[in-house]
């Protein structure tokens, strides 16, 4: 993958999964480090949800 394709991809990320992801990396404690894990998903899933929502918004009434 190119630079600016990873770039591209990075930028793409919220600021707020890139975090804890880097917390999860840099975690030593295991049972810690699953409670990010855990963190991590649960706010993946919810932003997920959201472009979801959002996406079937549009579709319903593409005026807005």
């Amino acid at each position: 993958m190119s630079q600016s394709a990873n770039g591209d991809a990075h930028s793409q990320i919220p600021a707020e999964l890139r975090e804890l992801a880097k917390q999860i990396q840099e975690e030593t404690d295991t049972n810690k480090m699953i409670e990010l894990v855990q963190q991590l998903i649960a706010k993946f899933d919810e932003q997920r949800l959201q472009r979801a929502q959002f996406l079937i918004q549009q579709s319903a009434d593409p005026s807005a």
